[in-house]
């Protein structure tokens, strides 16, 4: 038998509990626990990570038939939808009888901190491209080098606002597709966050951004240099952003606009469990 299909008990939780299906193969179950917490997720069954040291899990220690063992275990690997939503690891449970070594279903799906977690990432690699985008200037480097950096300036922005609507989008359980901050804030209930989140979209370097982002995207834009650095294309159907538009303070700017974003996410997670309910 390969390793991954060593015969030992199967310790479950949640749905596992309640299945039926598996009550034919069952040859053996007692109540046991394991060390690892609920995952805060936005779907309607529990799920747990398994970290020593980080609170208690209850269920039960099941052995299952040996003659159907890998079968068995086969099947459950496609309920739980292995690897896209849960992988199936070994735990150290115990029961009334001692330590045991046992499989058990981990969860590894995204969870609204995840995307949280990465919209603050896309601020830093934001950050990131900004710095380089002032050395290659420095250092005279070629043009599209230049442009590399600028447009990983407005992508990493976009993008974490894209990342922060995913979290809304998934805590709330909104099923949005494709979601932007603006369709994620919509549908948040009344709060103080839901306000700053629009205050934040409707400031105008935003809408400068995403209108240049598009273009970088899906079109092109013009540089020309009107002093010692060059300049970016002012969108025409941006609102009027009056800030400086050489490539090194309109970048820093963005950033500027970036990081202010991650003081919403924080504030986001804050946000009791009541405040989202409407």
């Amino acid at each position: 038998m390969a390793e991954e299909e060593e015969y030992l008990p199967l310790f479950v939780y949640g749905t596992l509990l309640e299945e039926e299906p598996l009550a034919s193969t069952v040859e053996r179950a007692v109540p046991a626990r394991t060390s690892g917490q609920l995952a805060d997720i936005s779907e309607p069954f529990p799920a747990v990570v398994f970290q020593e040291g980080e609170g208690t899990v209850g269920g039960r220690l099941l052995w299952l038939s040996q003659a159907s063992f890998a079968q068995t275990l086969a099947a459950l690997d496609r309920y739980e939808d292995v690897p896209r939503l849960f992988r199936r690891v070994k735990v150290q449970a115990e029961s009334d009888s001692g330590p045991i070594l046992a499989y058990a279903y981990e969860w590894v799906g995204e969870t609204w901190q995840a995307y949280c977690e990465a919209a603050e990432k896309k601020v830093a690699i934001a950050a990131y491209h900004q710095r380089r985008l002032e050395e290659a200037l420095t250092e005279s480097s070629h043009p599209t080098v230049v442009q590399a950096h600028f447009e990983g300036v407005l992508q990493a922005t976009i993008a974490a606002a894209d990342q922060l609507a995913e979290a809304i989008s998934r805590r709330l359980a909104l099923a949005l597709d494709n979601a932007n901050l603006q369709m994620a804030a919509e549908a948040m209930p009344t709060s103080t966050v839901r306000k700053a989140l629009f205050k934040w979209i409707q400031r105008p370097i935003g809408a400068d951004v995403r209108e240049l982002r598009r273009r970088a995207t899906h079109h092109y834009y013009w540089k020309t240099r009107g002093g010692p650095r060059p300049s970016v294309q002012r969108p025409v159907d941006a609102k009027p952003y009056g800030g400086p538009r050489d490539l090194v303070s309109y970048g820093q700017a963005v950033v500027a606009y970036a990081e202010s974003l991650t003081q919403l996410i924080e504030k986001f997670r804050q946000l009791r469990p009541e405040a989202l309910l409407g």
